[in-house]
């Protein structure tokens, strides 16, 4: 297929009949993949779901970012940093919190809780897309901690669904690059 990323005899037309049969036959009708987790049980749970629950108990929403240490964004950020602030986007979801474990050169560095509820800041600006039609949140928590790599772990134990957008720290370079 001229123009096309997949290997060289990939026959996208049978792969593409196979997946949408297979969706027809597991109740999945916009053909867009659900995520799904088994356990050594046997059980198999959908994750999509409205409330983040197993057999009406809820389960802990962990996520953590890879350590970066900003070269991507600018050349000059490999730097030692001094890490001052961490600011979360969000669409308010409900009234709940998500704790963030800041990880700087991988050590735990404390967390910082951010309450998902109206009452943020609202952007001050419009962004190309909609998160959920709602409006995004901004809410800011002072950190500490030096080092060249951070990390974020953010967690939430209800049965809640955090819609997270964006994740940004602010720091000030201190030393040079190793």
């Amino acid at each position: 297929m001229l123009g096309s990323y997949a290997a060289a005899g990939y026959d996208q037309r049978r792969i593409g009949l196979r997946i949408r049969e297979l969706c027809g036959r597991f109740g999945v009708r916009d053909r867009i993949p659900r995520p799904i987790a088994g356990d050594n049980a046997g059980f198999v749970r959908k994750l999509d779901q409205v409330a983040r629950a197993v057999d009406g108990s809820a389960y802990t929403f962990a996520m953590q970012t890879a350590p970066t240490d900003f070269s991507d964004v600018n050349a000059r950020f490999m730097g030692y940093k001094l890490f001052r602030a961490l600011h979360l986007e969000y669409a308010p979801s409900g009234n709940f919190s998500v704790s963030v474990e800041v990880i700087v050169d991988g050590r735990s560095m404390g967390t910082v809780t951010f309450l998902m509820d109206t009452a943020g800041s609202t952007l001050p600006f419009v962004l190309p897309g909609v998160l959920s039609g709602d409006e995004l949140r901004r809410r800011t928590r002072d950190i500490v901690g030096e080092g060249y790599y951070l990390s974020l772990k953010l967690t939430e134990s209800g049965q809640n669904n955090p819609k997270l957008a964006r994740a940004w720290a602010e720091f000030d370079l201190v030393g040079v690059s190793r």
